[in-house]
C-alpha cells in the first residue's frame, strides 16, 4: 500500500488503491498530546485556568477527532468492499475463460485488441 500526500488537504493521505481513478482519503488523526498543546492555553495561568481551558476547549477537539475517526473507518471499509468486489469479478472473469474452448478465448483475446497506428505515418 502506497500513501501519498494530497494536495487538497493539509494532514490526509491519499490511499493509491486498484481503483485508482478514485482515490480514498485517509484522514490524518492527530495524536492527543498535539490536542492538548493546541487546547492549553499559550500564557503563563494559574492551574485553574488551564483546567478550565481544557473542559472548555477539550470536547469539541475530541469530537473532530472522532469525526474523522469514523470517516476513516467509512472510508477503510469502502475500500475493502470495493477491493472484494473487484477481486470477485476478476476471478469470475478468469473461470469463464478457463472454461472456453481455445477458439473462443483466442476470437474473445482479439476482440479486447486495439488498433495501434502509427502517428508518425502519413494519412
Amino acid at each position: 500500500m502506497v500513501f501519498c500526500p494530497s494536495s487538497m488537504a493539509l494532514g490526509r493521505a491519499l490511499l493509491l488503491s486498484p481503483f485508482c481513478h478514485q482515490p480514498v482519503a485517509i484522514p490524518a488523526a492527530p495524536s492527543l498530546r498535539r490536542l492538548l498543546l493546541e487546547v492549553k492555553p499559550r500564557s503563563e495561568s494559574s492551574r485553574e485556568e488551564v483546567v478550565a481551558a481544557l473542559l472548555e476547549k477539550l470536547p469539541a477537539h475530541c469530537d473532530r477527532v472522532k469525526k474523522d475517526m469514523l470517516y476513516a473507518r467509512y472510508a477503510s471499509r469502502y475500500y475493502r468492499s470495493r477491493y472484494g468486489r473487484g477481486m470477485e469479478t476478476r476471478g469470475k472473469q478468469l473461470r469463464g475463460l478457463l472454461e472456453m474452448p481455445d477458439d473462443e478465448v483466442r476470437r474473445w483475446a482479439q476482440s479486447r485488441c486495439v488498433p495501434v497506428r502509427d502517428p508518425l505515418a502519413a494519412q
